[in-house]
């Protein structure tokens, strides 16, 4: 049985040739020998740094040490203490690196490095390292984060999802939102534009952008996003914000159009959400009462 070298119990080395008797005979002084020197004891093979996990990715990590004299290099690592997976080198070697791969995006995995250089053999004690996360935790990370209104939070996790893929719709979209909510609104119009180049066929873009520009505010683009976001989701319901769906933009173009002095159209949209309003158009309170109107009906809708 190997038995630990050291008192932290960090290294093991077992001897070839152990249960062999060996005798080492010293030069005594006094003894003959011109003077000469006595032999000198080999160097023992043992680990002199590390081991330590370096490069660390989603699917893999390398795993660096080094040893006291030249040997063959190998790490045995997987989810548990039973590993399961090894990386090996025959280079007889000091300075020690292995990559170990297929390893999965945010977990952790226990690793070993071992060393033997033909007659003994060093091995450490268990380590740790955990890797990274991938583009597809961070984006959900980011929308669990996002329906907690913690938008500063999201947003950090839809930037490092961003990180990983700089393509990624789906996180533009959501970064997007986040500064939207967190009153960015400028930097949320451009996100939610590039997630429309970057593919996002869906009205979420779209409302997001008719939500900033009634605040920026630029009202015709606000009306334009809207109208698209409706004809192409007549029913629109965010995903990730159960009180923001079609009801609001229609409270948006009442309010965008009545803010131009486009009252009909206000009251179009109006209509469709309180079809039994009492507006008459020939008042001469109708302008104040359409006014009234959509104000009561912003303590309803607008959860944005």
């Amino acid at each position: 049985m190997p038995v630990p070298i050291d008192g932290r119990n960090a290294m093991y080395r077992r001897n070839a040739y152990a249960g062999i008797g060996l005798t080492l005979c010293l030069l005594c002084l006094g003894c003959g020998g011109g003077g000469s020197d006595g032999p000198t004891t080999p160097a023992t093979l043992e680990i002199t740094s590390g081991p330590t996990a370096t490069s660390i990715a989603e699917n893999s990590a390398t795993i660096t040490w080094t040893t006291s004299i030249a040997a063959e290099s190998q790490v045995d690592y997987g989810p548990t203490v039973s590993y399961g997976s090894t990386a090996t080198s025959k280079a007889m070697v000091t300075s020690h690196s292995l990559d170990i791969t297929g390893l999965s995006a945010d977990r952790t995995y226990h690793y070993k490095v071992t060393s033997t250089d033909g007659t003994n053999e060093v091995y450490s004690v268990d380590h740790l390292l955990t890797t990274l996360k991938d583009y597809t935790i961070l984006l959900s990370e980011g929308w669990a984060e996002f329906e907690d209104a913690d938008y500063a939070a999201a947003e950090t996790k839809f930037s490092e999802a961003l990180d990983k893929n700089p393509s990624g719709a789906q996180a533009e979209l959501g970064l997007g939102w986040a500064l939207a909510l967190g009153d960015d609104l400028t930097a949320a119009a451009e996100h939610f534009s590039v997630s429309i180049t970057l593919g996002i066929t869906t009205a979420d873009p779209l409302a997001g952008l008719a939500a900033a520009y009634r605040d920026i505010p630029d009202l015709d683009l606000a009306i334009q996003y809207a109208l698209e976001a409706l004809g192409l989701d007549s029913d629109y319901q965010f995903a990730h914000n159960s009180s923001f769906d079609y009801h609001d933009l229609h409270l948006l173009l009442a309010q965008c159009y009545y803010a131009q002095s486009e009252y009909a159209s206000a009251q179009a949209q109006v209509d469709v959400l309180s079809p039994l309003n009492t507006l008459d158009p020939a008042s001469p309170t109708y302008v104040g009462n359409l006014l009234l109107e959509i104000e009561s009906l912003g303590n309803t809708y607008g959860g944005w």
